[in-house]
C-alpha cells in the first residue's frame, strides 16, 4: 500500500483535446464552453481559482466550476481534464485545489486526455473529458443541475481494453496542500468509523502501519477559510461504486478514505472481496486479496460522486443537506464559540458556528436521539 502511494509523486501526461462548447439559449442559467477571450469573465473567481484562456466553464447559474483544458498543467499532472475551480457564480469564494483519478494510486499511471466535450440540456451542463492508454479506458463526466443548484456531480468509468499491469485499486485524490482547506470527515454508512477532525497522519514506515489511517468513511468535509476570502466548505461524497462485468452484473466495490492535512484520497477496490467482512476498517485480510484483484477486458469500474457546496465555512452547512434524522436547535451566549456534536457512542456528528444572534439548527442522522454538544471557546 505505502509502496503504491508513494509512488504517486512523480510522473508526466501528455495529452490532446477534442473542443466543443454550448449554451442552451432558452435557459441561461445552463452553460458548458470552453474559455476564450469573448467568455472569460464569467470563469470561476476565488483565491485558488486558477483557470483561464483554453479551459472550460460549467455553470448552472448557482455554481460555476472550471474543468482545465488538456494542455494545463497542475503540481501532479502536465495535462488537463481535471476539476481545478469551483464555487458560488459572481461570488469569487473558490478555494479548492484541484482532483485526479489514480488507478492504484499512482500518478505513473493517469491517462492521457484524448477529447473534452460539452453538452447542454433542459436541465443539465456537462463537461465530459475522454482518457485513454494502451491498456485502459477512462471516461469522466462533470454535471450541474438546475434541481440540484448546489452540488456537482462526477460520474467515473475506467475500463480495459488491452493488456497492462493489474489494477487493484482506484483513487480519487484531493489535494488541499499547506492546510488551504481543513477537512472533517465521516461515514454516513457507520458512525462508529467517524474521525471528524482526529485523523491519523499517515505512517510512511511499512505498509502494515499504513492500515491505521484507513477508514470507511464516504463523506469528507473540506471547510474554507474565512479570513482569505468569502467562506465556503466543499462536502465531497461518495455516493455508490460498482464493477460492471462482462455479464453485465453491478457488483458492489469496497470504499475507504486516507485522510490527511494536505490531501484527502477516496479509494476503492476494483473487485468485491471474495470472503471475510467487506465492510468497516480495511485490514491486513482485505488489503492480501487486493493483490489478486484487477479490472478483466470487457468490465467497467464505475463511480458515482458528488460535491456539496456550501456559503459556509463549517461542517453543518454540508451535513445538514446529507443527514435525514431530528434536527437540534437552540442558542449560546457567544458567536465565538464552535460547536462540535457527538453521538451517545462518541462519534463526531457534526461541527458548526453558530448564527450571529448565538442561534443554531444542526440536522442529526437517522437513529441518534442523544448526544452531547460541546462548546469549544
Amino acid at each position: 500500500m505505502l509502496g503504491l502511494f508513494s509512488r504517486a509523486i512523480i510522473g508526466r501526461v501528455i495529452a490532446a483535446a477534442v473542443l466543443c462548447g454550448t449554451v442552451n439559449p432558452s435557459n441561461a442559467g445552463l452553460a458548458a464552453m470552453q474559455l476564450d477571450q469573448n467568455n472569460l469573465a464569467q470563469r470561476t473567481g476565488g483565491i485558488d481559482a486558477i483557470g483561464g484562456l483554453g479551459d472550460w466553464l460549467l455553470s448552472n447559474g448557482t455554481l460555476c466550476a472550471t474543468i482545465s483544458g488538456a494542455s494545463h498543467e497542475t503540481g501532479m499532472s502536465v495535462g488537463g481534464g481535471w476539476l481545478v475551480d469551483l464555487g458560488h457564480c459572481g461570488r469569487g469564494d473558490d478555494q479548492l485545489g484541484y482532483t485526479h483519478l489514480l488507478p492504484m494510486m499512482d500518478r505513473d499511471a493517469m491517462l492521457p486526455v484524448t477529447a473534452i466535450s460539452a453538452s447542454v440540456t433542459d436541465r443539465t451542463a456537462s463537461i465530459t473529458v475522454q482518457r485513454s492508454g494502451p491498456a485502459l479506458q477512462a471516461l469522466i463526466r462533470y454535471s450541474l443541475r438546475l434541481d440540484q443548484p448546489r452540488a456537482l456531480s462526477i460520474h467515473s468509468e475506467l475500463r480495459r481494453i488491452g493488456d497492462g499491469p493489474d489494477i487493484s485499486m482506484v483513487g480519487q485524490l484531493w489535494l488541499h496542500p499547506g492546510r488551504s482547506l481543513t477537512p472533517f470527515t465521516v461515514s454516513t454508512r457507520d458512525r462508529d468509523y467517524s474521525p471528524g477532525y482526529q485523523y491519523k497522519a499517515f505512517e510512511k514506515d511499512g505498509d502494515a502501519s499504513s492500515l491505521n489511517t484507513m477508514v470507511p468513511a464516504d463523506l469528507t468535509i473540506l471547510i474554507g477559510s474565512e479570513s482569505a476570502g468569502p467562506a465556503i466548505s466543499y462536502g465531497i461524497h461518495s455516493l455508490d461504486a460498482v464493477l460492471l462485468d462482462s455479464e453485465g452484473r453491478r457488483l458492489p466495490l469496497l470504499q475507504f478514505s486516507l485522510v490527511e492535512t494536505d490531501y484527502t484520497n477516496q479509494v476503492w477496490l476494483t473487485r468485491p472481496l471474495w470472503f471475510g467482512n467487506s465492510e468497516g476498517v480495511p485490514g491486513r485480510l482485505q488489503m492480501l486479496q487486493s493483490l489478486f484483484m484487477d479490472i478483466e477486458p470487457g468490465e467497467t469500474l464505475i463511480l458515482n460522486q458528488r460535491i456539496l457546496v456550501s456559503e459556509q465555512a463549517d461542517a453543518a452547512s454540508i451535513t445538514n443537506r446529507v443527514y435525514a434524522g431530528h434536527w437540534l436547535e437552540g442558542k449560546i451566549d457567544t458567536t465565538a464559540a464552535q460547536l462540535k456534536v457527538y453521538d451517545s457512542r462518541g462519534n463526531p456528528v457534526t461541527a458548526a458556528r453558530p448564527r450571529p444572534d448565538g442561534s443554531y439548527r444542526l440536522r442529526m442522522p437517522v437513529g441518534v436521539d442523544h448526544g452531547k454538544l460541546e462548546v469549544v471557546s
